[in-house]
Parts: C-alpha cells; structure tokens; sequence
C-alpha cells in the first residue's frame, strides 16, 4: 500500500481538503518546491504564485492562485496557510 499525503489550503475565505495526494507543489520564498510523502519536516513561507495538488498518475486534483502565505509540511501532511 502507498503512502500518500493529505493536503489543505487555508484562506480567511475558504479552506480545501484532498486525501490521497501523492505531490503538492508550490512556489516557496526562495523557488518553487514539491513535496511527496515522507518528505522532512518543515515549515516555509510561501509567494505569490500557483500551487498544484497531484493525485495518483499525475492526476491534477486542484490548482489554487495563492498570495503570500506559510506552510507546514510533516512526513503525512501539507498545511497551506494563504493570505489568498
């Protein structure tokens, strides 16, 4: 069995759960960086830019516009935190 990832992307206006993700994407304050399951532990702040959320075969399951934000990332999960 895969281990695979849950997602969630948090705005003042509105938050997004995925489960079964296998990638998350996203444009870090220094480039833009993916993050797959077992992936350290971190937290980053974030720019303004696209994040992408991956299924299984590449399968995008969402593309989301952010606007500045943070991110927490453990070996299970990615926590996005968006202005925007």
């Amino acid at each position: 069995m895969d281990i695979l990832l849950t997602a969630e992307i948090i705005t003042p206006e509105a938050s997004f759960s995925f489960q079964d993700v296998h990638m998350v994407v996203m444009p870090g304050s220094e480039g833009e960086f993916g993050v797959l399951p077992g992936h350290i532990a971190l937290v980053s702040s974030l720019d303004s830019g696209i994040v992408s959320i991956h299924g299984n075969h590449s399968k995008i399951l969402g593309r989301f516009s952010i606007s500045l934000g943070f991110v927490e990332v453990t070996a299970k999960s990615v926590i996005i935190l968006a202005e925007h």
